[in-house]
């Protein structure tokens, strides 16, 4: 491959701190991959991270008519992560969905100012809001939500995080809205978190 002389001119950046950074290139600088080809072939075969598999439907396996007791915390440290239903928010980063049994547990780790059932059948529904932190601690740094999904069912939940402002002043927000249902003729469930 044949090596063109670019030339490419000063760039000068001036900050609002007053600042001045003064940029100047050289094409010869730069430096080529051997193979320009070469370099989109191996993104081409897959070679490139293409990030997490995707996680099963929550859905996936059949939900039991019979009723079972909540699970545990030890329980629920190696129960599967779970995808909710389209049109949720992705179950990586800030929180996470698993599922064991008939029951869904929402697990977010950010400021949290509260969880609440805004409106829905409040048997058997876990709500808990982490400790607050030692130092500074104003608000909890996360919680989680447990409730079961069993036919017939109808909730929407609201989960509030902490906004942080000019000054230490703050405001609740939406982190998220959870909706819960499964009318007695569907097949299954629809659980919405977004």
């Amino acid at each position: 491959m044949k090596s063109s002389k670019i030339r490419l001119g000063t760039t000068m950046l001036l900050l609002a701190t007053g600042t001045l950074f003064v940029f100047a290139a050289n094409a010869e600088d730069a430096q080529a991959p051997a193979n320009a080809d070469s370099a989109d072939a191996g993104a081409a075969d897959g070679d490139a991270d293409a990030g997490p598999p995707p996680l099963p439907a929550f859905d996936a396996l059949p939900f039991l008519e019979e009723k079972s007791a909540r699970p545990t915390k030890d329980e629920w440290k190696n129960a599967p992560q779970v995808a909710l239903s389209e049109g949720s928010m992705p179950g990586v980063g800030l929180c996470k969905y698993q599922r064991l049994r008939e029951w869904i547990r929402i697990r977010c780790s950010t400021t949290t100012a509260k969880i609440t059932l805004m409106c829905g059948n409040s048997e058997d529904v876990y709500m808990q809001l982490d400790p607050l932190p030692e130092e500074w601690g104003i608000f909890p740094d996360g919680g989680e939500l447990v409730f079961p999904v069993r036919r017939g069912d109808r909730r929407l939940f609201e989960w509030q995080g902490v906004e942080w402002g000019y000054r230490g002043a703050n405001t609740a927000i939406n982190l998220l809205v959870i909706s819960e249902m499964w009318l007695p003729g569907d097949d299954k469930p629809v659980v919405i978190a977004r």
